[in-house]
């Protein structure tokens, strides 16, 4: 008991509620747009659809990209194979 006293009080981490969380989504697709695809693109399937908005003179467009990527196989060091015998 005298152990569980002498534990200071962890805050919660910070980013664990609503904002935190869109934070995090916010992230995931930046460094998804920044990554770069390396391989040779097998198919590429673009999809646009247009609606004008219901209550405004907006159009809405939401395009969609499919990519099936054939990534480049991944060669061994030799100066590891030569570490391990």
């Amino acid at each position: 008991m005298a152990d569980l006293e002498k534990q200071p009080h962890l805050d919660p981490q910070p980013g664990q509620g609503l904002l935190g969380w869109l934070g995090r989504q916010v992230g995931h697709v930046r460094n998804a747009i920044r990554t770069q695809v390396d391989g040779q693109v097998l198919l590429r399937h673009r999809q646009v659809k247009q609606k004008p908005h219901p209550t405004r003179p907006l159009l809405l467009r939401r395009t969609i990209i499919d990519e099936v990527v054939r990534r480049k196989p991944v060669e061994k060091n030799s100066t590891s194979e030569e570490k391990a015998d």
